[in-house]
């Protein structure tokens, strides 16, 4: 029990380090002007969508068939139709190689 004890004050100093370095990394991160959620179906209310360091916090009626743009320092709201669907790109980044690599 004594070794469960110190596990757990070990993970809780961790986690309050983890924490506190939270907020600062997450002003590092920027929305790239291909941000984009498609929600095909239903945003419940309570959800938070976060691009970078916009949030949109979803209204108490919830959404639905909606698509969520970060543009100009803002999320923009359009409207979904799922005949009409956004084409959706993706990238590597830069400073990842695409070659396949196997664990060790």
């Amino acid at each position: 029990q004594a070794q469960l004890q110190e596990s757990i004050g070990s993970l809780g100093q961790e986690l309050a380090t983890l924490k506190a370095r939270f907020p600062g990394l997450r002003e590092r991160i920027e929305a790239s002007r291909k941000s984009i959620v498609v929600v095909e179906e239903t945003l419940f209310k309570g959800v938070v969508v976060t691009l970078g360091t916009l949030e949109y916090r979803v209204p108490d009626a919830g959404v639905r068939k909606m698509i969520l743009k970060a543009r100009e320092g803002l999320i923009m709201e359009a409207g979904f139709n799922f005949h009409d669907r956004p084409v959706l790109e993706f990238e590597a980044p830069a400073d990842e190689s695409t070659e396949d690599q196997t664990p060790e």
